[in-house]
């Protein structure tokens, strides 16, 4: 198997050898991913509905379907890259005088610029491919610009390029075929054309690569590779 998990300057890329099957458990929870995603539009997909509740001035907006929960502002957290989902159901509308942070949090304002923000904040909703939904402080970036699309209750909410926000994580790209005893994985995977990678394990830079190649041997085995981006991006394979 191959992990990946983002770091603050880069990627580790985790190579794992597994030759004995896992026994999954006899009853599992499954959780809701009620990440926010932009995902190119397609109106026969459910993850992409949502029902705008508006009163007065303020907004919820829920998924239309599932568990039907609310975005809000994760931890009710304020701050400029503080995460936006949909993970934890919905609340009712906080009543016009109330300044608690967490009875505010699944409170937005749709507004005449296009704009989706906090009503408690100010701060402008925003969403990538890495991250998801997040609070960002307005710049009038089209990133920041949305509109909704659609029936009352089951509306699409469209970025300025087009794109949809989709409750849930896009699935990962298939991974190329793997070679018997090696594992690799493509750099380009990650949007970037070469990385400089390094062993965690021998402590050893391998140098500016568009590909990583593992050989694991037994049970276990495995090889623990730091990456960070080579702007330059002179590859060497």
């Amino acid at each position: 198997q191959i992990w990946t998990r983002q770091l603050h300057d880069g990627y580790a890329v985790a190579f794992v050898n597994y030759t004995v099957p896992v026994v999954p458990p006899a009853k599992e929870t499954l959780q809701v991913d009620g990440r926010l995603f932009p995902q190119p539009c397609n109106h026969t997909l459910a993850t992409q509905h949502w029902n705008v509740s508006v009163r007065g001035v303020v907004a919820t907006i829920a998924a239309s379907s599932g568990d039907k929960g609310c975005w809000e502002v994760s931890g009710c957290h304020y701050a400029d890259g503080s995460s936006v989902d949909s993970s934890y159901g919905c609340k009712e509308f906080p009543a016009p005088n109330n300044t608690d942070p967490c009875s505010n949090n699944m409170v937005w304002s749709i507004n005449g610029n296009g704009t989706i923000t906090s009503s408690f904040s100010g701060l402008c909703f925003q969403a990538d491919d890495l991250e998801g939904g997040f609070l960002s402080a307005c710049t009038g970036s089209s990133a920041q610009r949305w509109k909704l699309h659609g029936s009352a209750g089951k509306q699409q909410i469209v970025s300025a390029d087009g794109q949809c926000i989709s409750r849930g994580a896009p699935a990962p790209p298939p991974y190329p075929p793997q070679k018997p005893g090696e594992l690799s994985f493509d750099v380009s995977m990650l949007g970037w054309k070469a990385a400089k990678a390094r062993d965690l394990w021998l402590q050893a830079d391998l140098g500016t690569l568009s590909t990583l190649t593992a050989k694991l041997h037994g049970d276990g085995d495995s090889v623990l590779v730091k990456l960070t981006q080579d702007m330059q991006e002179q590859i060497f394979v």
